[in-house]
């Protein structure tokens, strides 16, 4: 805590909100081997502010 020496706070924590399109949630790959499933976008955006 060398930021924050006197507080008894902790920051560990991760908060993830995932968006997936509409027409792949309604499909289910589930018993396609993974190499047949449909590759889909993944954004990751790391907020610095508090």
């Amino acid at each position: 805590e060398m930021w924050n020496p006197n507080t008894n706070i902790s920051e560990d924590c991760l908060y993830l909100n995932i968006w997936v399109p509409q027409r792949l949630r309604i499909r289910h790959h589930g018993d396609k081997p993974p190499q047949e499933r449909p590759k889909v976008p993944v954004l990751v955006w790391i907020y610095g502010g508090g």
